[in-house]
């Protein structure tokens, strides 16, 4: 995806001359203009769904705000990198954190949406799957899977090879769970 932004941006910055500082300064210049013009419209759609009766068009359109700024401002950011030809570890590198930052920003607006849809979830009249009593429970839940899918994704962005962990948690569940069935049982 990047990389199609790049080749783009590489025939708009040949506009601006052929220094590769200057065309990576002006890729990020572009992605912060591109930015704020996005900001102005979710703003917009903002004002619009404060106006329904619902309030989950409000918490999305809230949470979706950071996320799609700091994305846009990443692949600028990426697309910077890769202008400015840099040796292949200080690229990957780069890459890598830019990419480790915004699926920290997505897991986080994930963990947003998740913890409100099961307080919905929760609120709904009539027979509940989740309860007062048992939202917690779901809460945790649901936060531990996404932290463990948002680190494997961060791992598997720094090219970790992680089939020797996921095996050996496979053997420790197993074996917790021979141990716990006597406690369970009772």
């Amino acid at each position: 995806m990047i990389g199609d932004i790049v080749l783009f941006l590489e025939d708009l910055l040949s506009l601006f001359g052929t220094n590769v500082y200057v065309q990576a300064a002006m890729a990020v210049l572009i992605a912060f203009v591109v930015a704020i013009v996005v900001d102005g419209v979710i703003r917009l759609i903002k004002r619009i769904t404060a106006k329904t009766s619902t309030r989950l068009d409000d918490l999305l359109i809230d949470a979706l705000h950071q996320p799609i700024f700091v994305t846009i401002m990443l692949i600028g950011l990426g697309a910077a990198t890769l202008l400015l030809q840099m040796p292949d570890m200080a690229e990957f590198v780069t890459l890598s954190i830019l990419r480790t930052i915004l699926t920290v920003v997505w897991f986080q607006f994930l963990i947003k949406l998740c913890r409100f849809m099961l307080r919905l979830v929760g609120e709904l009249p009539g027979r509940r799957i989740i309860q007062p009593a048992t939202l917690p429970l779901f809460d945790n839940l649901v936060l531990l899977g996404l932290i463990a899918l948002a680190i494997y994704t961060i791992l598997q962005v720094w090219s970790v090879d992680i089939t020797a962990w996921v095996a050996s948690a496979g053997i420790v569940g197993l074996a917790l769970s021979f141990a716990a069935k006597d406690t369970l049982a009772n």
